[in-house]
């Protein structure tokens, strides 16, 4: 079995990497294939050159360019240009471009599965789907989180492209109804019209477009039965859902065994998953609480070194840059550049913001404080025992200085953790081999 690991957002490749190197450690032959430019994609890249592992990339490939060769298509190119369609054109002949380079990779490589972190309306999962049942090549997603609708509706919802009106969008959700969503008052189109035409014209329209990875793939792997739960109640089909745990859960499972070798802290500890900087793309009716992306960081850092003092560490987001760094030496605050999954066993409390790593907390038995910086009001954590959710800063600092300071309440929160903990995995160190034998059987057989 030869499986082709896809990793095409900087949240995907540590995934990506584990699986293929667990599943080439049973005997089977792993690629990694980078598609796309992403924040940390060259060290990424590097890594795989480190660690031996075999990789494809095309991010150091020069952008597709409309071909501009003779007097007729300089013409055409100027007329579609002055009508505002180039932007089509352009869109198409990549894709078409994209489509070509995926088969002709995936018949070289004599690829027998494809596996992704997810399936996103709007970028190019779609395609390697698609391309790849056109090759009989089955494809399995492995995602780390789920998403209904009102987490992209929030993200698009001030954008006037993305509004449903007496326009093309609005004539075009008459055609279409499940590409439309009523957001407060307002109407949208998941994404805008000649975006959604272009999907169609290729096949590749979602059947789900507001919910995140409900598209094409063959089957997805799930990290816990919670998470299960979650997506059916999206509405993704429960055929294509299988609990294996995930590569996380080893490592969690790995650094629960190790504790006994790390030295205690003197009380309690929080290790804090800083939120990553979304400032440039908020919709302004949030940015209420902060005036800029270093007011926040610096009022992160305040609160937490008054309810623990120094016993903290800060995790920066796997997304951020070298400035994010730069602003925590700023505010003298103990940080690193580990990933979060390898820290949080050995931590008392975990502080994050609408994160998927809170599933990991949540696993450990390990309370958390989960501050709505953003005001996205998602419901992924809604009603869970552990999860202390807070929505403004004076509710932030005293929730910080009530789990830090106050025995009872602490002890309380983690009992009521680690009751359910069980509902978001099991950590017993064997997932990767339930993640190896479900892709060998989907490869032989199907889902079921």
């Amino acid at each position: 079995m030869r499986i082709l690991f896809i990793s095409s957002f900087d949240s995907y490749f540590q995934n990506m990497k584990l699986m293929s190197e667990s599943v080439k450690s049973a005997g089977n032959q792993a690629v990694i294939f980078f598609p796309r430019e992403y924040p940390n994609v060259f060290s990424d890249i590097e890594e795989c050159q480190i660690s031996n592992i075999d990789y494809i990339s095309w991010v150091s490939d020069a952008p597709v360019q409309l071909p501009t060769g003779n007097e007729v298509i300089k013409s055409l190119k100027n007329l579609f240009d002055r009508l505002g369609v180039l932007k089509i054109w352009n869109e198409i002949f990549r894709i078409m471009a994209i489509r070509k380079k995926l088969k002709e990779l995936l018949t070289l490589n004599k690829i027998n599965l494809m596996v992704m972190g997810g399936d996103i309306v709007g970028h190019d999962m779609a395609h390697y789907i698609n391309v790849g049942h056109a090759l009989a090549i089955r494809s399995v997603l492995a995602p780390q989180w789920f998403a209904g609708s009102k987490e992209p509706a929030e993200t698009i919802s001030h954008l006037s492209e993305y509004r449903a009106g007496v326009n093309i969008n609005g004539a075009l959700v008459l055609i279409k109804p499940r590409w439309k969503f009523k957001y407060g008052n307002v109407t949208l189109i998941r994404l805008p019209a000649w975006r959604m035409l272009i999907l169609s014209f290729f096949g590749v329209n979602s059947p789900n477009p507001w919910v995140l990875h409900s598209g094409y793939s063959d089957a997805i792997l799930v990290e816990s039965e919670a998470a299960k739960s979650y997506a059916l109640n999206l509405g993704i089909p429960r055929s294509k859902l299988i609990v294996v745990g995930s590569m996380s859960h080893d490592i969690l499972y790995k650094g629960l065994q190790n504790l006994n070798k790390l030295d205690a802290p003197l009380g309690r500890s929080a290790l804090c998953a800083l939120p990553p900087n979304m400032f440039y793309d908020l919709n302004p009716a949030r940015r209420g609480q902060f005036t800029s992306y270093e007011e926040l960081v610096k009022f992160w850092i305040e609160r937490i070194r008054i309810a623990f003092g120094s016993n903290f560490l800060v995790c920066i987001h796997p997304s951020s840059g070298e400035e994010v760094g730069e602003l925590l030496k700023k505010f003298n605050a103990p940080y690193t550049m580990e990933k979060a999954i390898n820290l949080i066993p050995h931590f008392d409390v975990y502080i994050a913001s609408i994160s998927a790593t809170i599933q990991w907390a949540l696993v450990c038995g390990i309370p958390v404080i989960n501050y709505d910086v953003y005001g996205y009001n998602y419901p992924d954590y809604e009603g869970l025992d552990g999860v202390w959710t807070v929505v403004s800063k004076e509710d932030f600092g005293n929730a910080l200085c009530e789990i830090s300071l106050n025995d009872s309440c602490y002890k309380n929160l983690r009992e009521r953790q680690k009751d359910g903990a069980s509902d978001w995995g099991h950590l017993d160190g064997l997932a990767h081999s339930r993640i190896h034998d479900a892709l060998k059987n989907i490869y032989r057989n199907g889902v079921r």
